[in-house]
């Protein structure tokens, strides 16, 4: 289990594109969430924070979404984030927070660290050590 400096677990928040995928992408969520919960980590998932409800106005979610991030030790962003605009908007806000991003590969585990350079949105993935460049 990863574990922060004063013994707490690593909390992270998963983020990626959900409107207008079939079924909101929840099986790949489902997918990145095993994989790191696995691997160590406290995840915590947009489609199980709501009870996989679907009928919620847009704003509903931004709100208790935003009030997660703002609380976990960093949020990973599953491939194809950025073709998400509610996944960009969480990205600018996890920043402005001060709460780290990083960006999942497709083998489901962080391969570098996002830099999102204030509200134009213009990111970069900053491989990080350890972790496998070309994993994505």
């Amino acid at each position: 289990m990863y574990k922060n400096s004063d013994g707490s677990p690593v909390t992270v928040y998963l983020a990626g594109p959900m409107s207008g995928l079939p079924n909101y992408n929840f099986e790949a969520f489902e997918r990145y969430a095993r994989i790191l919960r696995e691997s160590g980590y406290t995840v915590v998932s947009p489609h199980d924070t709501a009870g996989q409800a679907t009928h919620l106005p847009r704003s509903w979610y931004f709100r208790m979404d935003f009030a997660i991030i703002a609380n976990v030790d960093y949020v990973f962003f599953i491939p194809g984030w950025y073709n998400s605009v509610g996944a960009r908007a969480e990205a600018i806000m996890a920043t402005e927070m001060g709460v780290e991003c990083w960006s999942l590969g497709r083998a489901g585990l962080p391969i570098g660290r996002l830099r999102v350079d204030g509200w134009n949105l213009d990111w970069t993935v900053v491989p990080g050590e350890g972790v496998d460049p070309n994993a994505n």
